[in-house]
């Protein structure tokens, strides 16, 4: 059966294929349908050329299973490899949104938001780094945004693992990945290893920041001519509002010699955090949003399928057409907008007549269980309630807080605030404290980003924001607004500000704790009777956030007596 035919296939009894999305160096991507978890997903498919040679077979299989243990929130999840008939094949997470490709079109992005960008890419290259997987492919084809602001590294299955001793993998006679962001030693014989993908990110954020392709136009030995003979013309000659910090870093990750840059994807993300801005997602989710609404339709006839909204996780959808990939920058995963339809319910997606598969009765039904299921969860939620902050872990407390603010006795003066970073360096943004007090929403305090949500596990207990009050208090209710949902937190009461170095079971007694269930905490399930002067909001694990994971408080009310 021949690669056009390949939509009317089901790979391994499971995976429906039901439209072509693209194809790079080492496959062709399709839309596909999972029908035992019954959702979307992303395949690719292994060309066949690579497929038919047992050595690259082998170390698709061996490569993709490595990379399939990565999980971080910018890196797009493996969920399955297969093989079928002589066919190999990979199943990915689909995200929703374009690529960074196809959203400089309209542009580039302000500086703050391009390093913020780079930022989170280079935080799931880390995490790569960290498990000896080099990418080989960061090119903006590969970067793709959510309607959310996330950004997601996609193409991990093509990784090579670091130290392993192979051949560059070539299909009729092209260099594996897109060749303008080639790392020079990439161009030869010379061994690659984690500098190749961060002066792959630096020609990324050069083009995200400038809206110019780096080393100009041309074709792909002229490009690489360049790359080998000169250096990347300098950022604030194309784009001066671009801090020459952010310069500097750029040039620094795109040294021709891998050891004058940084050494890796953790180096990269730590350089890039002082340029990147604190509201980045919030800015990436409205170019994505106003690039989508410029989209031009198609000329070619169209068909139109419902399907049924996508979760969260999944972030998956049908694609929307989209203009021609620039030159240097072939499809090899493609990002796909969301549905633009302004009610919920079902989104209308547009494809190709001639591409379009018709799904199969089966997942016609599967839609219709996922709908009632929803609808369900829905009621269930309106009837229980939402559950903010869960403690399952304190006896004689039943689950925390409340979908209906309590009536407080007393809302409790602030008089003094404070970071905790008794495991760390004692500061936690200082200067920023004031901001978790002050009744404005749109100001917040942070905690720094960690590369990891339990904020290097065992070696530190956590961090904190401390309010006191005028007066030692019985505590009735707390509310806190966060920026997001997700990771774990305690509250501690004491009397008088804890010191540098103490930790919160040093210091005062814990009255909750448990997961981040929402962004506004209404927490009413407060011990009786046990007073203080000072509470303790400590995150023993962090919601992810920029290009790792942090804690955002806009404001922390309390109420007792």
């Amino acid at each position: 059966m021949s690669r056009s035919d390949a939509a009317e296939r089901v790979l391994g009894g499971r995976y429906e294929l039901r439209m072509r999305l693209g194809s790079g160096g080492a496959g062709t991507v399709w839309l596909g349908h999972d029908r035992t978890l019954g959702r979307a997903v992303a395949i690719k498919l292994l060309h066949a050329d690579l497929a038919q040679d047992p050595a690259v077979e082998s170390r698709f299989r061996t490569e993709a299973t490595a990379a399939a243990q990565l999980t971080h929130p910018n890196a797009v999840q493996i969920y399955d490899i297969g093989r079928d008939g002589t066919d190999d094949y990979l199943v990915m997470e689909l995200v929703e949104g374009p690529s960074l490709s196809g959203l400089l079109r309209s542009g580039p992005l302000p500086p703050g938001v391009g390093a913020a960008m780079g930022r989170m890419v280079a935080g799931a290259l880390s995490a790569a780094h960290d498990a000896s997987i080099v990418h080989r492919d960061v090119k903006p084809g590969n970067v793709l945004l959510s309607p959310g602001g996330r950004v997601k590294l996609a193409d991990f299955g093509i990784a090579r693992v670091l130290g392993q001793v192979s051949a560059r993998l070539t299909r009729t006679g092209t260099v594996l990945g897109t060749a303008r962001y080639l790392a020079p030693e990439q161009l030869g014989d010379d061994p690659i290893d984690a500098r190749a993908d961060v002066y792959a990110l630096g020609l990324t954020l050069f083009e995200a920041v400038t809206g110019q392709p780096p080393f100009g136009e041309g074709s792909p030995i002229e490009i690489a001519t360049r790359r080998l003979t000169t250096s990347l013309p300098s950022v604030r000659a194309l784009a001066p509002e671009v801090p020459p910090g952010l310069d500097e870093l750029i040039q620094w990750a795109t040294q021709r010699e891998p050891d004058h840059r940084p050494h890796d994807g953790r180096a990269m993300a730590s350089a890039l955090a002082e340029f990147a801005a604190f509201d980045a997602e919030r800015t990436l989710a409205e170019l994505v949003s106003a690039h989508l609404r410029a989209t031009p339709p198609a000329e070619e006839a169209h068909t139109t399928v419902a399907r049924q909204a996508p979760p969260p996780v999944a972030e998956a959808q049908a694609p929307h057409p989209q203009p021609a990939p620039p030159q240097g920058d072939p499809a090899g995963t493609q990002a796909l907008p969301p549905s633009t339809e302004p009610h919920g319910g079902n989104r209308t997606a547009t494809m190709p007549a001639s591409a379009a598969a018709e799904p199969a009765p089966t997942a016609k039904r599967s839609s219709a269980v996922q709908w009632i299921l929803v609808a369900l969860i829905v009621v269930a939620i309106g009837v229980a309630g939402v559950v903010f902050l869960r403690d399952g872990d304190r006896a004689g407390n039943g689950p925390g807080g409340s979908a209906s603010p309590p009536n407080p006795e007393t809302a409790l003066d602030i008089v003094d605030v404070g970071d905790h970073d008794p495991d760390g360096d004692l500061r936690e943004w200082p200067d920023r404290v004031g901001d978790a007090i002050d009744g404005n929403p749109e100001t917040f305090w942070q905690t720094e980003s960690y590369h990891d949500a339990d904020i290097y596990g065992p070696e530190k207990d956590g961090v904190g924001l401390w309010v006191s009050f005028e007066g030692s208090a019985t505590l009735s209710n707390v509310e806190i607004d966060l920026s997001r949902e997700g990771g774990a937190m305690e509250l501690w009461l004491g009397d008088g500000a804890p010191a540098e170095d103490q930790l919160p079971s040093e210091w005062g007694e814990r009255i909750h704790g448990g997961q981040i269930g929402s962004a506004e905490l209404q927490i009413d399930d407060l011990p009786d009777g046990m007073e203080g002067d000072t509470l303790l909001v400590w995150f023993k694990e962090l919601p992810p956030g920029g290009s790792g994971y942090r804690g955002e408080i806009h404001d922390i009310r309390v109420y007792g007596s």
